[in-house]
């Protein structure tokens, strides 16, 4: 408990509860506890492990709630280097979109200024990650918009970078867009998949 004056003299203010904070009432003459109200959500956080495919259900994204998402992923192999390329597939359902999915994007490498075009026109999936992963965290962030609203298409803005496979001192850094003529209230997610088992961590927050 706390004591605080105000006109009549010393008050007495008794705990909160947990996750409270002290603040001011609304009528801005006393203290009071209450919970913070934020516009930006955690929703969840998890990891996984050895797994080829991530995938991330419809039921994560609430759009009757959440205007848009951002899920901030540590990734890397499970156990050396894998080469080739990894896809960002939306999915309905829980099944690859088989249609009505376009992207863009660019790649970098910090060892030249060549920029690398990439896209993949009127097809189920994007092309988000080039040359594999390795044995050393990526950061990938995966942000989205119109995710189970009927009110909007589906928007997924994906940026990728880790250390480059010639050593550890280079970037490689790659940044994509994907459509997805899609608008419904319910059954969008989307699903990574690469080339052999990959481990990491992820946080999704939600943005009201």
């Amino acid at each position: 408990d706390i004591l605080f004056r105000d006109g009549s003299g010393l008050q007495r203010l008794a705990k909160g509860t947990a996750g409270q904070v002290l603040q001011m009432n609304s009528a801005a003459n006393a203290p009071e506890y209450g919970t913070v109200a934020s516009d930006f959500v955690k929703i969840t956080s998890g990891t996984f492990n050895d797994n080829a495919n991530v995938n991330f259900a419809s039921s994560l994204f609430v759009g009757s709630t959440y205007q848009s998402f951002i899920n901030m992923i540590e990734i890397e192999d499970q156990d050396g280097a894998q080469s080739g390329n990894a896809s960002f597939f939306p999915t309905i359902s829980g099944s690859n979109a088989s249609s009505g999915v376009s992207s863009c994007g660019i790649g970098m490498n910090s060892s030249t200024t060549t920029v690398t075009g990439i896209n993949r026109d009127a097809s189920g999936s994007c092309i988000f990650l080039n040359d594999g992963l390795r044995e050393s965290r990526a950061l990938l962030k995966i942000e989205s918009n119109g995710m189970n609203r009927s009110d909007c298409n589906n928007n997924h803005h994906i940026e990728y970078m880790r250390p480059n496979h010639d050593g550890g001192v280079r970037c490689r850094w790659d940044l994509h867009s994907v459509f997805h003529e899609r608008e419904s209230s319910s059954g969008d997610g989307y699903k990574l998949v690469m080339n052999a088992g990959t481990k990491g961590k992820y946080c999704l927050y939600g943005r009201k």
